[in-house]
C-alpha cells in the first residue's frame, strides 16, 4: 500500500494507458458490429453497398512512350580501325615502362645504403664481435641438491616446472 501513495503518478498513468486501449477496442468492435449490420441491410434490400465518398475508378491506360529522336551518324560509321585502341595500348606500355625505372632506382639506391651500412658498421663480423656472450648454463647433473636449492634460477625453475606440470589449480 505504501508504495501505491509513493508512487501515484505511476498507477495513474498507467490506469489511464489501460483505460484508453480498452475505449479504443471497444470503438473498434463496435464499429464492426455496425458495419456487419450495414451490410446484413443492405442485402436483405438486394442491392449491392456503395459509398457515397467513393468515387468510381478508371481504369489507368499508359501512354505509349515518346519515340526516340533519329539517330546522328558518329565517327565509327565513318572508320574501319577500332577506336581508340592504340592509344590505351601506349598508356598501358608507359605506365609499365615508367614503374620498371622507377624499381630501377629504388634498387640502385638500396645497394648505395647497404655499401654504406657495410662499411660504418665492419659488416656482419663487426657486429658478431660486438655481440655480448651469452652465459653458458650451468651443467644440473654436477651440482648437489644443497646447491640447487642455493641457486635462484633453479628454485623459479623449480616452481614453473610445478605449475606447468603439476594439475590444475581449479583441481586442488
Amino acid at each position: 500500500m505504501n508504495w501505491i501513495v509513493d508512487h501515484f503518478q505511476i498507477v495513474i498513468a498507467v490506469v489511464g494507458g489501460v483505460v484508453y486501449f480498452w475505449n479504443q477496442f471497444r470503438q473498434a468492435k463496435n464499429e464492426e458490429r455496425e458495419a456487419t449490420r450495414r451490410h446484413e441491410e443492405e442485402m436483405a434490400n438486394g442491392y449491392e453497398p456503395v459509398e457515397p465518398d467513393e468515387e468510381p475508378v478508371e481504369s489507368y491506360q499508359p501512354a505509349a512512350p515518346p519515340q526516340l529522336p533519329p539517330r546522328l551518324p558518329s565517327r565509327r560509321d565513318f572508320t574501319d580501325s577500332p577506336p581508340l585502341a592504340e592509344p590505351a595500348q601506349n598508356r598501358s606500355v608507359l605506365a609499365n615502362q615508367r614503374e620498371l625505372e622507377r624499381q630501377a632506382n629504388l634498387q640502385e639506391r638500396l645497394r648505395i645504403l647497404r655499401a654504406t651500412k657495410a662499411k660504418t658498421t665492419g659488416g656482419a663480423s663487426a657486429t658478431q664481435a660486438q655481440r655480448k656472450p651469452v652465459a653458458q648454463p650451468v651443467a644440473v647433473r654436477g651440482m648437489s641438491l644443497k646447491e640447487r636449492l642455493r641457486d635462484k634460477k633453479e628454485i623459479r625453475q623449480a616452481i614453473l616446472m610445478r605449475e606447468i606440470l603439476g594439475p590444475p589449480v581449479g583441481l586442488k
